[in-house]
């Protein structure tokens, strides 16, 4: 699972597929400063609502 601040893209393309849609996420780092509690607070999970806490790309 990849949460906010990472950067993900879906494009179409023949790598998953999920009730007959075929996606291809991308996931990338971001830059460091949104990991701090700062950039967490203004981008990270909770602020858009999600009851998760954020997950560094890479971790799971």
């Amino acid at each position: 699972m990849r949460s906010s601040p990472a950067a993900s893209c879906a494009a179409t393309g023949p790598s998953v597929s999920w009730a007959s849609l075929r996606i291809r996420v991308i996931a990338a780092p971001c830059d460091p400063r949104w990991t701090s509690p700062g950039g967490l607070a203004l981008a990270g999970p909770h602020y858009f609502g999600y009851e998760t806490d954020y997950l560094p790309f890479g971790t799971v």
